[in-house]
Formats: C-alpha cells, structure tokens, sequence
C-alpha cells in the first residue's frame, strides 16, 4: 500500500481493479491470515470463483477468534484441510486497501502469512462453488507462471529466497 493511494482514497476490488472511495465513506479495520503449505515442493492455492488468480487459502478473521484460530477456520473453510500452524510468528504481513463489491465496504486490512502443514484432509469436502472453483498445487520451480495474485507471490518469493539463503550458510 503506497502513501499516495491513502491519500487518493484508491482501494482494490476482489479483481484488482482500482476504486476510489468516496468522501465520507468509512473505512473499516480488518484482520486476515492465509497459509502457505507447502507439500513435495508445490504450494497450495484455491481458484476463486470470481476472478482467474490463485488465492492463497484463508481470509478475514472474526472478533471472537484469534488470527490462529481464524486462519485454521478459513483454511478449513476453503480447502477442507485442517492445518497445523508451523511457526507462530508469520512469514509475511502486509497492509492493503480494499473494497468488497459484493457488500459495498471498504477495508483498511492487515493480511499475516504463516507456514502451515497439512494434518487431515476430509474426504467429503466439497468447495462452497460462490467461493472456491478448484484446489491447485502449484510447483515452486514454476511459481512465475501460475497466474498467483502479485501480493501474495511477492510474500512467497521474499519466504523461498530467505530459505535459499539460510540453507546457503
């Protein structure tokens, strides 16, 4: 998120179009967390129903829960996976300006990332087909081409380097 984008009221839609907000709108706080498993050197992603690039699973995190919890929530949610968080501390944060199209909200959210594994997948999970159209590994080597969402694979590429680096020392 840039300065200039506050300062412009510029939000982002579910398809990565620019909107700006209009005066006197609110602008509401909203905590997310989305996993990264990474499983035979491919990482999981969820195929939204509404645009062609691949999501990371999880979303926004519900004022009861915590981020773990929410995240274990939303994973499950959307995969049918229950996970185990690897590291409490996350992998990546970032701060994005978005706007919800289909509630007509706008949303200052603070996004974690964490590394996750995959514990148990249920058999008779079926995605919810408003949200998700298809489950996709995706391999590391080919991480470029798998049309991921730009924020996210910026995250992922920052946690692969830094794995590259530490392993090289």
């Amino acid at each position: 998120m840039t300065e200039e984008n506050i300062e412009k009221n510029i939000f982002k839609d579910r398809k990565g179009n620019e909107k700006i907000k209009p005066d006197g709108r609110e602008v509401t706080k909203r905590v997310a967390a989305y996993g990264i498993a990474i499983e035979e050197s491919k990482i999981l992603f969820v195929k939204p129903a509404w645009k062609q690039e691949l999501d990371l699973p999880g979303g926004g995190i519900e004022r009861k829960e915590t981020v773990i919890e929410g995240l274990k929530r939303e994973f499950y949610e959307e995969t049918g996976m229950d996970i185990e968080i690897l590291n409490k501390e996350p992998v990546g944060v970032k701060t994005q300006l978005f706007y919800a199209d289909d509630i007509d909200k706008y949303f200052d959210s603070r996004q974690y990332f964490f590394l996750v594994s995959i514990k148990r997948r249920d058999a008779l999970w079926k995605p919810d087909a408003k949200e998700i159209r298809e489950l996709i590994w995706c391999d590391i080597k080919d991480i470029d081409n798998c049309n991921i969402k730009k924020t996210y694979l910026k995250i992922i590429k920052e946690y692969l380097d830094n794995i590259k680096q530490y392993d090289n020392t």
